[in-house]
């Protein structure tokens, strides 16, 4: 499988909201375990995990907080989602 076609798994909340104020959205949310949501991102933002991690990524900070609420209310959709598929 190649970069293109590989997926990364990101769970930490800060990191997802990072991903989105630089412009990279999750292609879905996997909510398998009823304890953690799963935002699945492309592979091509492993450099922006790489430069997070190693605290070299500068974001507009209003932004950031509006990703932040952004990705609390995927997360809120996606439990009412399972709620109402019958899950936990």
């Amino acid at each position: 499988m190649d970069q293109a076609e590989e997926l990364i798994v990101v769970s930490d909340l800060t990191l997802i909201a990072t991903l989105m104020t630089l412009k990279q959205f999750p292609v879905s949310i996997d909510r398998h375990d009823a304890k953690r949501i799963n935002f699945i991102f492309p592979a091509t933002v492993r450099p922006y995990i790489t430069q997070y991690w190693a605290k070299q990524l500068l974001v507009d900070p209003l932004e950031l907080s509006n990703q932040l609420k952004n990705a609390k209310g995927r997360i809120w959709e996606a439990q009412a989602a399972s709620k109402s598929e019958g899950g936990a």
